[in-house]
């Protein structure tokens, strides 16, 4: 996925990334960095909806490692359409008709 396809890459701190990789797999899927490696491909950061209230103000993003494949699982949106928006995309999953 490339970056600018995910808009959690513009705000998550360089210190968040680095923690959020050094469990060394996904959160998802379990695969291992050194398995994705193996293939040529590496973990990727997200961010996952920790809490919100039901005006959305509340929402807290905590980063989290994802495989490739989970990482653009997370960015489907109820017509499996790419939402560069994780925190929308589920949302138009959860409520497809809101």
């Amino acid at each position: 996925m490339e970056l600018t396809a995910c808009n959690y890459q513009r705000v998550v701190s360089e210190r968040e990334r680095v923690s959020a990789l050094a469990l060394g797999q996904c959160v998802v899927c379990g695969v291992t960095a050194s398995e994705l490696q193996a293939q040529g491909e590496s973990l990727e950061v997200c961010g996952e909806e920790f809490m919100a209230s039901l005006g959305g103000a509340g929402r807290v993003l905590t980063p989290v490692a994802l495989c490739p494949t989970c990482h653009e699982e997370y960015h489907r949106d109820a017509h499996n359409q790419h939402n560069n928006c994780q925190v929308k995309a589920r949302q138009s999953r959860d409520c497809p008709f809101g």
